[in-house]
């Protein structure tokens, strides 16, 4: 029966048409932040690459030391969560 929906495929493979004319995949979704991080890393260099991880690795410490110095200015206020240890 065709209800005059398009039927999708199983395959999860992409299509000719996703890849660009240096054969690289090219992310079809117009706004994908991965994609785009993914596309645009393969065509860079690897020192461009290191560069950028350690430079996002700084800067989640720099956020991870912000957040532990607002905690420990409140006190350790009471809260209704609570912590669980997992050994």
């Amino acid at each position: 029966m065709s209800d005059g929906r398009p039927r999708r495929s199983g395959s999860a493979a992409p299509s000719p048409k996703d890849k660009d004319e240096r054969g690289q995949h090219v992310c079809p979704v117009a706004f994908c932040p991965i994609g785009l991080a993914l596309s645009t890393v393969d065509r860079s260099s690897p020192e461009v690459v290191d560069h950028l991880l350690v430079a996002a690795r700084e800067f989640l410490l720099a956020a991870k030391t912000l957040i532990e110095t607002r905690v420990a200015e409140t006190g350790g206020a009471q809260t209704k969560l609570e912590r669980i240890e997992i050994a």
